[in-house]
């Protein structure tokens, strides 16, 4: 279930401590906040220890939200924030280690095509797949972030500048500018005409 259809109901239920009222919000929408982290991290080990962090803060901290009908931003700004300080935690140990960062040998789950028949095309889609989540992977955080939220989540620029707490021009720049990166890493299957969604997305940023 997507964040913005959660009933309000629910989450008041959650935030008086109806223990069943969670188990049923966290089955409702425990697959599309793994979704929006390993959007980010494109690492399923990572995701998962990211979202049992957001499923701690969630169920500890649901309760101090005031105005319910932000849960949506609420609860997405809390999967952005999770996200940088893995990032950061990470990079510090990465720093301390000699050890080899562990490189993506899953396929993205949000691309994956778990009905094709054909070695060559499911190995062809492997290497693109890998492709993209190193490219993903290589952006800077504010503009994976932005990138994902708006391509991927389908957030509008006035959420992401909620989720991200910056100015929606900030958000525009962020997504402009990750567009140009991954167009640059990924021009070998960059198509010339974009798609009429592709467009109007285009046009709602400016870019």
């Amino acid at each position: 279930m997507a964040l913005q259809d959660v009933p309000i109901e629910l989450v008041v239920r959650c935030q008086k401590g109806d223990q069943s009222a969670f188990e049923d919000l966290v089955a409702r929408i425990g697959v599309d906040l793994y979704k929006m982290i390993y959007a980010q991290v494109r690492d399923h080990d990572d995701t998962d220890e990211i979202l049992q962090e957001c499923l701690i803060r969630l169920y500890k901290h649901l309760p101090t939200l005031r105005e319910v009908a932000k849960f949506p931003g609420w609860i997405s700004r809390m999967i952005v924030n999770q996200c940088h300080s893995h990032r950061f935690k990470r990079s510090r140990t990465a720093m301390e280690s000699t050890d080899e960062m562990v490189e993506i040998s899953e396929p993205d789950v949000m691309w994956q095509n778990p009905h094709a028949g054909n070695p060559r095309k499911v190995l062809m889609r492997k290497e693109i797949q890998a492709d993209i989540n190193e490219a993903i992977r290589e952006l800077p955080p504010r503009q994976r972030s932005a990138i994902v939220l708006f391509e991927v989540e389908g957030f509008s620029i006035r959420e992401i500048a909620g989720t991200m707490k910056c100015s929606e021009g900030a958000v525009k720049f962020n997504i402009h500018q990750a567009r140009k990166k991954l167009k640059l890493s990924l021009r070998q299957y960059v198509r010339q005409r974009p798609s009429e969604r592709q467009k109007e997305r285009k046009s709602e940023v400016g870019g």
